[in-house]
């Protein structure tokens, strides 16, 4: 029997590390890019639809919001079926091999007569089947173990979901960046997709096999008519009775809250550090496999604090992590150029009035500041920006010009090198000048004591940024699903996990609409702050919610189904 409760627990935490590999390597390391340079091959940079105008990305996100929003309009009527007819193993091979089977499919969106309408169709479908198999998935915990062993589990099934997902995505990131240059990366990248949902579909079949519901009472003398309006009404008659499991939905507000923080920051991770920061690409993807390693023993770590004090003290713990990390990233910024190689333009004064480019900031196509591009050196020329070159001589009054525009104009850095003596010159945007705003103190200040002196640069800063969310981002994850599990009726846990998914799917919108608005009204690193405001909420609610208290509710509505 040991053997038997063991080999479900393994098979169930397989399945953690079979879906990794869609959160990391497909939706957040490769398919966003790639979804993106279709959109712009098809449409160009973006294209009106029913009067509204449509980005890459802004297509980008409302799929997300769409495909999830039905997944949590569905799920609570679902989850009081699974329970009623015994179908959540149905309902996790269904959703996991749909979601998978789409996922398959982008391979194919190079053969169509619109590739970026069909990847868009296939990633719609698939989001469906990886959003809805995770409620499926997670309403198993109650099943397969005794509550006083799921902080542990849950947080052992993290741990080897982000060693699956880091293994696949460190494959991923090799092969793309060896045919980054060739006439193959298309079908390389559709490749990488396509592994996904082979590796999703093929580990979580093992899960599916051996899982079973046996802990689950079935009423299978009902008709199909009957079912359905039982199922509606079991929906709307929780929601009634809120007051009877007043800790677990208060649990679920603190989740709500602590949750749309942290999926906002990972949500916005990728526009915010090469927006605000100058992050490169090549930097975004060393944080997003530091992350994953990173996360294994620290998912680990936050599961021993747990065991030893409390999944809720741990919980806190976490949050508390998350907070730090915020702060961290508001207080990011690049040191101001000090080096020859830290300066875009690079000009030596030869002292005979001529004055030779020896570093050149490579324009191209997709030149940052198209303005600056065009501009031209001096008005009474035709000579641009955009033509110069290596080695090219500037005159007296070009050069002058060309100080002011890089001052008062740009977003870019001069040094003019007069035997060992340097002028320097930084543009008013330049990434190291956005300090304004009402929190432009904060960066300033800790460039000043802590990034210059110890002379770390934003790309090092970012990368400990990586570190930090690793240690805290699995723990938080894995310990708010132990402790929601253990307040949960095992006769009812894909009922109630349904609405724990509705709840991250609503906290993935919420997040999100909040920075947007303040960044609007404001700038990006006060809406990074509103997300601590989120956070901190969430954590002084768990103060109020006695896990214990949850837990002998979840016992007694057991015992009277």
């Amino acid at each position: 029997m040991k053997k038997l409760i063991n080999n479900r627990v393994f098979a169930w935490s397989v399945y953690d590390w079979a879906n990794s590999a869609y959160s990391t390597s497909l939706m957040v390391a490769i398919l966003p890019v790639y979804f993106v340079e279709l959109f712009k091959s098809s449409y160009g940079d973006s294209v009106t639809f029913l009067g509204l105008n449509f980005t890459g990305s802004s297509s980008w996100s409302l799929i997300i919001a769409i495909s999830t929003t039905i997944v949590a309009l569905s799920s609570p009527f679902l989850g009081t079926l699974a329970d009623i007819k015994k179908i959540k193993k149905i309902l996790l091979f269904v959703y996991t091999l749909f979601g998978s089977l789409f996922t398959i499919l982008m391979f194919f969106s190079a053969y169509t007569s619109s590739p970026w309408l069909f990847l868009s169709g296939c990633f719609f479908l698939s989001n469906i089947g990886y959003s809805g198999a995770i409620i499926w998935y997670n309403s198993f915990l109650p099943d397969i173990a005794d509550r006083d062993k799921h902080d542990d589990i849950s947080c052992k099934a993290f741990a080897l979901g982000y060693l699956g997902g880091g293994l696949l995505l460190v494959i991923h990131l090799v092969l793309i960046m060896l045919f980054m240059e060739t006439d193959h990366i298309d079908i390389v990248t559709r490749i990488c997709l396509a592994s996904v949902g082979f590796w999703w579909f093929g580990f979580g079949l093992f899960t599916v096999l051996v899982l079973d519901d046996n802990k689950v009472s079935s009423n299978n003398h009902l008709n199909k008519v009957s079912i359905l309006n039982l199922s509606i009404k079991k929906t709307f008659n929780t929601l009634k009775n809120i007051s009877h499991f007043k800790v677990l939905f208060m649990f679920l507000i603190a989740y709500l809250l602590f949750n749309d923080g942290i999926a906002t920051v990972i949500n916005i991770a990728g526009a915010y550090g090469p927006d605000v920061l100058g992050i490169n690409t090549l930097t975004n993807m060393i944080a997003i496999v530091l992350i994953q390693f990173i996360a294994i023993p620290g998912t680990l770590f936050t599961s021993k604090i747990a065991e030893k004090y409390s999944a809720m003290f741990s919980l806190k713990i976490c949050l508390i992590g998350w907070a730090i990390i915020i702060l961290l990233a508001i207080g990011f910024i690049p040191i101001k150029p000090k080096l020859d190689k830290d300066f875009d333009y690079l000009i030596n004064d030869e002292q005979n009035g001529k004055y030779k480019i020896i570093r050149l900031l490579e324009l191209t196509d997709s030149f940052e500041d198209k303005n600056w591009s065009n501009l031209s050196l001096v008005s009474d020329t035709s000579r641009k920006y955009s033509d110069l070159n290596l080695n090219d001589k500037l005159d007296n009054n070009e050069l002058i010009n060309f100080k002011s525009n890089i001052k008062n104009n740009s977003s870019y850095s001069l040094r003019i090198i007069n035997n060992d003596i340097t002028d320097d010159y930084i543009g008013i945007n330049h990434l190291s000048n956005k300090t304004d705003g009402p929190l432009g103190w904060w960066p300033t200040t800790l460039r000043k004591y802590i990034w210059e002196p110890i002379g770390i640069n934003v790309n090092m800063q970012w990368i400990i940024l990586g570190a930090f969310v690793g240690i805290f981002l699995g723990g938080s994850q894995a310990l708010a699903r132990s402790i929601f599990s253990v307040m949960t009726p095992v006769t009812r846990s894909a009922e109630f996990f349904s609405f724990f998914g509705f709840i991250g799917r609503v906290s993935s919108v919420f997040g999100p609409l909040l920075f947007t608005l303040t960044t609007g009204f404001f700038d990006q690193r006060l809406g990074v702050f509103t997300i601590l405001i989120l956070i901190f909420s969430g954590y002084i609610l768990l103060f109020k919610i006695d896990v214990e208290k949850g837990k002998t509710t979840a016992i007694q509505e057991d015992k009277s189904n």
